[in-house]
């Protein structure tokens, strides 16, 4: 764990990834049932072939791992996802509640 947080701060650190953390004083939400990763795509429609891809998720949840391009299923979880940043500790605080955490470690 300790070798991920400092992953986490140094890639934080570089601005190669933006931390945000839900901590428990945020209260029940949303992505409490399960991780989800959105895949969002440019398109590319020019030139010989078609490169256009939908955008896509995954998620994990109690019945199983899913994947789905439906797009009212991808706005549900970019919206999700909205939410749960509204909630997050900003990118400030939670880079320093990360490097609290490692630092307890």
């Amino acid at each position: 764990m300790r070798g991920q947080l400092e992953f986490l701060i140094e890639m934080a650190e570089a601005g190669e990834a933006i931390i945000q953390a839900v901590t428990f004083a945020a209260g029940a939400h949303e992505g409490m049932t399960g991780g989800f990763t959105v895949l969002e795509f440019d398109s590319h429609p020019e030139g010989p072939f078609d490169l256009t891809i939908g955008d896509v998720v995954y998620w994990e949840g109690p019945d199983g791992d899913s994947v789905s391009e439906e797009s009212a299923i991808v706005d549900d979880r970019v919206n999700s996802l909205q939410r749960l940043r509204e909630r997050a500790l900003s990118p400030t605080e939670s880079l320093q509640f990360v490097r609290l955490l490692h630092e307890q470690l």
